[in-house]
């Protein structure tokens, strides 16, 4: 889910400003930082430890976006037969594979025989939980939906 950053209601300032408001920094919305095109990004929570030797831990929340052509060494989301998968994009020769960041999982020729196989986007942005298990409760029980 993407939100939509609300306009601020504009202040007048009648009289003599404040010498600080030379200085005064817009509050940070991660948002600005992380999401480049709005239409075409998404979050998704990473559900495997397939990508944990490129610092992409499970439960981590990935930003994707679908705007992004696949380029050499990109993070990307792949889909084909009826499932998502996270790997890094390499090019070795003339093969395209999909490399995981863990030994325990294979890396993936791309050739036809992947059935409706398409790179669904470039992942921008990982969000690695950082909250121990006893500090997730209350409002905070859902931080990282971990």
């Amino acid at each position: 889910m993407i939100r939509v950053k609300r306009d601020l209601p504009t202040r007048f300032i009648t009289g003599f400003q404040s010498p600080a408001e030379d200085h005064a920094e817009r509050r940070l919305d991660i948002a600005d930082k992380i999401v480049v095109d709005p239409d075409s990004t998404f979050y998704v929570k990473m559900e495997t430890d397939s990508m944990e030797g490129f610092g992409i831990l499970k439960n981590s929340i990935l930003v994707i976006d679908r705007s992004l052509k696949a380029e050499q060494g990109a993070i990307v989301m792949a889909y084909f037969n009826g499932t998502f998968y996270t790997r890094k994009y390499l090019l070795k020769g003339k093969e395209e594979w999909l490399v995981s960041g863990n030994k325990n999982y294979e890396s993936i020729r791309i050739d036809k025989t992947l059935e409706g196989f398409q790179i669904w986007g470039v992942v921008t942005v990982n969000i690695n939980p950082l909250l121990p298990a006893q500090l997730l409760k209350g409002r905070y029980r859902d931080v990282c939906s971990c």
